[in-house]
């Protein structure tokens, strides 16, 4: 996601024929659990801009699961949903950033992150500069389940450590065109954010993103049970998962405004379909997804 103001865009670009997109475009993943723990490791961001293809080589292949800033969202989802998890039960972990980061890229993998070529030559810029999921939670922490400090140490430590482990970010081009958005339930359904016909759309592999942050919450509980007293790991996933749609939503406010959203999921004749995207519908599709579990109350 680029983080820029929003622009007016033609309304051809709010034409967005999803069936037609997913018709075209979407393609099997393998489904047995090995396959699965390698795709959270292979992440890139939901931004539209992302012109690489499945069936590309080297840099050029398109990582197969998009969340919301790649790997550095993703931690960052993880340590707002701690940070929900003291305010509203009053309970605090005390875990440091680097048990944090260590869980979370034992799940996910060394941390992917991007920027676009708007910010990628500016002088002073973050390295995650291009990409509004990230920006937005480093500008206004407290709106994204952050605490100030948190910010500083991604800006301050957490990036230059980057650096010097020779991470790049993926620099996207061009400005954003996406027509709509959509939602992907499961976690056997691989989708380009560029179709072939060069019709772009925010792609958000949501059902995996969930898989990940329950599974963050279930290696965090039994490697330090002693700090989550009266937190069990389902709840914990809850809360993650909670906080990170709360999140998606503010950025989508601010991103996609106005675009149409699409819920991408199967039945159980192992058909690709999609629809209209409804938070009631999509809830079901949560519950009946095996492994996936629904969201509790746990975070209001």
């Amino acid at each position: 996601m680029h983080h820029e103001s929003k622009t007016e865009q033609p309304m051809e670009n709010f034409n967005f024929d999803a069936e037609k997109f997913i018709g075209a475009e979407a393609y099997d993943l393998p489904g047995d659990e090995t396959e699965i723990a390698a795709r959270l490791r292979d992440l890139r961001c939901v931004d539209g801009r992302e012109t690489r293809r499945p069936d590309g080589r080297g840099n050029e292949r398109l990582p197969s699961t998009a969340f919301p800033g790649a790997g550095l969202g993703f931690f960052m989802d993880v340590v707002g949903g701690l940070r929900e998890l003291e305010k509203f039960s009053r309970h605090s972990p005390e875990l440091t950033m680097k048990e944090v980061l260590s869980v979370v890229e034992e799940v996910i993998g060394p941390l992917s992150l991007h920027t676009d070529e708007h910010n990628d030559k500016s002088e002073g810029s973050l390295m995650c500069a291009g990409c509004g999921y990230c920006s937005f939670a480093l500008a206004e922490p407290e709106t994204f389940s952050l605490r100030e400090a948190d910010a500083h140490f991604v800006r301050d430590r957490l990036m230059p450590d980057l650096s010097r482990r020779g991470t790049l970010p993926t620099v996207l081009k061009g400005n954003h065109l996406e027509r709509g958005i959509l939602v992907v339930d499961g976690d056997d359904i691989g989708l380009p954010s560029v179709s072939s016909e060069g019709v772009s759309s925010f792609v958000y592999h949501r059902g995996l993103h969930e898989k990940a942050l329950n599974k963050v919450a279930e290696i965090l509980m039994e490697r330090f049970p002693e700090r989550f007293i009266g937190v069990t790991a389902s709840e914990l996933g809850s809360i993650f998962m909670e906080t990170a749609r709360r999140k998606v939503e503010l950025a989508l406010e601010r991103l996609a405004a106005g675009k149409p959203r699409f819920l991408v999921y199967r039945n159980d004749a192992k058909q690709v379909l999609v629809e209209p995207f409804s938070e009631e519908r999509s809830r079901r599709t949560d519950e009946e997804t095996e492994g996936l579990g629904g969201v509790t109350d746990a975070v209001k």
